[in-house]
């Protein structure tokens, strides 16, 4: 394989495993919404039950404002078992989207402004993965293509001394995708499709950038996924990393080849 210049990486599932911050995020939001006020920290106040099951359902999530839905989902005993359940739910209430989106997004900077210490610790950097943001040769190689916040995403660098160019940094929406970041990325930077591999967790977002981008995207097998997703993805003859098959891959990125990376 010859050497590729740029990685376009998702953020949440990829670079870091953020779920227990979303589930308290989404906990407060969700919390607001029913008029409770029961503002959460940490996951000591989650039941193992409601840890698994948010985890399970993760894979379905798009968007900030989708977490909130999962707990209301939960909360109404409605199952959610693949993603065309998720989606249906969702549009069944869609009327709340915005309002889940604000609540989420505000109880997230609360967090930030108010528990800063804590908030870190909900957002844990893959292991290897900090080592190969730290050490690249050239920090405007990588781009961060997410639907987190970008002010979220250079918090939690910062915190494990991780220096990305934040002009390499885009917010995905609902109107402003990864593929269409990912084409204007390859236009705006002159680079050709073949210089950038975009990796992401989601199923269907590899998907859509395969049919919409000229990008080769690989589908991160360490993120948050279910099998049937998984499935999907090899039965489309997609290719599927590991861990520590990425940080093998692209480690020529790094100044040091021989780095053995943190199991």
């Amino acid at each position: 394989m010859r050497p590729i210049h740029f990685l376009a990486l998702d953020f949440d599932g990829v670079i870091a495993d953020s779920i227990l911050e979303c589930l308290v995020t989404a906990y407060n939001a969700f919390s607001v919404h029913q008029g409770r006020r029961d503002f959460r920290t940490h996951t000591q106040d989650f039941s193992s039950a409601e840890i698994r099951r948010f985890r399970e359902t993760r894979s379905f999530i798009r968007r900030g404002e989708d977490y909130v839905y999962l707990l209301q989902a939960a909360q109404e005993k409605y199952q959610l078992l693949e993603q065309a359940d998720f989606d249906a739910f969702a549009e069944k209430n869609d009327g709340l989207r915005e309002t889940y989106r604000e609540l989420f997004y505000g109880q997230r900077k609360l967090l930030q402004d108010k528990h800063r210490s804590d908030w870190i610790g909900l957002n844990a950097i893959y292991p290897g993965m900090d080592q190969f943001l730290r050490g690249l040769k050239d920090r405007n190689a990588v781009f961060i293509v997410t639907t987190k916040d970008i002010d979220s995403v250079e918090l939690i660098l910062r915190s494990q001394d991780i220096q990305l160019n934040r002009a390499n940094m885009f917010q995905a929406t609902k109107t402003y995708g990864k593929p269409q970041i990912i084409n204007e990325i390859i236009a705006s930077r002159n680079m050709s499709a073949d210089d950038i591999r975009f990796i992401d967790d989601h199923a269907g977002t590899v998907m859509e950038v395969w049919q919409l981008t000229d990008v080769e995207a690989y589908f991160a097998q360490w993120g948050y996924h279910s099998k049937a997703q998984m499935d999907l993805v090899v039965m489309n003859q997609g290719e599927t990393l590991s861990l520590h098959g990425f940080l093998d891959r692209f480690k020529y990125m790094t100044k040091s080849s021989s780095t053995k990376w943190d199991e």
